[in-house]
């Protein structure tokens, strides 16, 4: 099949896991023998701007505008921004004809962008399938450019109906409207997130479920006992953004009763800074006021071929998310890894973390529970044994990347037949 990728971001430049499964996922398919085009965003591009070669051969076009940059365009910058994006996309699917068009998340992306593709999709001219791995959707808002364009003319005779009269002018150059998606093929990869979207943005009960998958690089060849930690010395690691929706503080919070049971720890906090530093000011101030600085080292994000040289370094990695999380990646890879797994079961987590069975479980928000889940796993060797082997089992039953990209394709090629099948169906209704 012809598969063209629709996606905010891509790598080497991303946010998160979101857009690395959807370079994996670009990947194997193309593995697969389809052939696969990818529209991004010009994210971290400018005139300067190196892009390593991709060892596969599979075009990223890095065209569409990224609406999160400082200092944020005029308005008259945005119009421009929303009608080159309309053209090019609609041009790019015109020479690319592809028979899938595959969209991930269109955050931060043009109006104009969802708004052509909930156009094609409702009218039934491609058939567009829509990932869906998180709340964009829900938090969807209209940009500026576009609610300028809604918004009730003023009381002024001119604007009244000046402006009425060039919207429509405008609004032949790209879409002004709100998006009102009719989403007829997609999925979610999870069973938390599907009832989300069920409740807040459409009814979703024929959309499946399809999980995230792991490469099968993370998985190690060891079986038993992997490393033991000890009161004289356990590493700890948290993998995620510096943001307060993924609770880094929860664990700085617990390192001082660590300290204070005579446990000597180091404590690695890896991701991207720099995003909330008022909330980074706090967890530095909580290290400085109990002579911690020395335990705890910052990091920023680290590319993804080192993460499996990081997790095996450490004894332990705390995914404390106090938010919503539709199918977290972290804990998965660590628990493949043959690392034991602390969190919190926030959203979709907890359909796959089991406590006391693959991982070890506390409330969002609770240091106290998050230390006493430490040390239970350095006081008892058999727990930590169990948590490593059934891990481990688990991801290898249920998340291997080849199992997860098998089903897509398979939910793609579904689509894309039971697509056919309509327009036909139709045609011949109308004859």
């Amino acid at each position: 099949m012809r598969i063209l990728f629709i996606s905010n971001m891509f790598p080497p430049y991303y946010a998160g896991g979101y857009e690395l499964r959807c370079k994996d996922i670009a990947i194997g398919l193309h593995e697969k023998g389809h052939k696969i085009k990818v529209i991004t965003s010009d994210y971290c591009v400018n005139k300067n701007t190196f892009i390593p070669k991709s060892q596969i051969d599979i075009p990223v076009e890095r065209y569409l505008y990224f609406r999160w940059r400082y200092p944020k365009p005029n308005l008259a910058e945005i119009g421009y921004n929303e009608w080159r994006d309309y053209t090019y996309l609609k041009k790019t699917i015109n020479s690319f004809k592809p028979e899938v068009i595959f969209v991930w998340s269109c955050n931060t992306l043009s109006n104009s962008v969802l708004a052509y593709l909930s156009e094609i999709n409702n009218k039934g001219r491609y058939c567009v399938v829509f990932d869906i791995s998180d709340t964009w959707m829900v938090d969807w808002k209209l940009p500026p450019w576009s609610s300028f364009w809604e918004r009730n003319p003023d009381s002024s005779i001119i604007k009244k109906f000046i402006k009425p009269l060039i919207k429509k002018i405008v609004a032949k150059l790209s879409p002004l409207h709100d998006v009102q998606l009719i989403l007829k093929y997609g999925y979610f990869t999870s069973l938390s997130l599907k009832a989300v979207y069920h409740k807040k943005v459409f009814k979703a009960e024929h959309l499946p479920i399809i999980h995230i998958g792991i490469a099968e690089t993370f998985f190690i060849n060891e079986t038993g006992l992997i490393k033991k930690p000890t009161f004289k010395y356990i590493k700890i690691l948290y993998l995620g953004r510096l943001i307060a929706h993924k609770g880094a503080l929860t664990l700085i919070k617990s390192l001082p009763i660590l300290k204070n049971n005579g446990i000597n720890f180091k404590a690695s906090i890896v991701g991207k800074m720099g995003i909330e530093p008022e909330y980074e000011k706090k967890m530095n101030t909580i290290l400085e006021n109990n002579n911690l600085r020395e335990s705890v080292t910052f990091n920023n994000i680290v590319p993804r071929s080192e993460v499996l040289s990081l997790l095996k370094e450490h004894h332990v990695v705390v995914f404390p998310s106090i938010g919503h999380e539709a199918f977290a990646t972290v804990p998965l890879e660590s628990m493949a890894a043959g690392v034991p797994v602390i969190s919190t079961p926030v959203g979709g987590n907890k359909e796959y973390l089991k406590n006391e069975e693959n991982a070890l479980v506390f409330e969002s928000g609770d240091h106290n529970q998050l230390s006493s889940c430490i040390i239970r796993l350095i006081e008892n060797p058999e727990l930590y044994n169990k948590l490593v082997i059934n891990g481990k089992d688990y991801v290898k039953m249920y998340h291997t990347s080849k199992k997860i990209i098998d089903k897509t394709e398979l939910y793609l090629k579904n689509a894309f037949d039971n697509h056919n099948y309509n327009k036909i169906k139709s045609r011949r209704y109308i004859a």
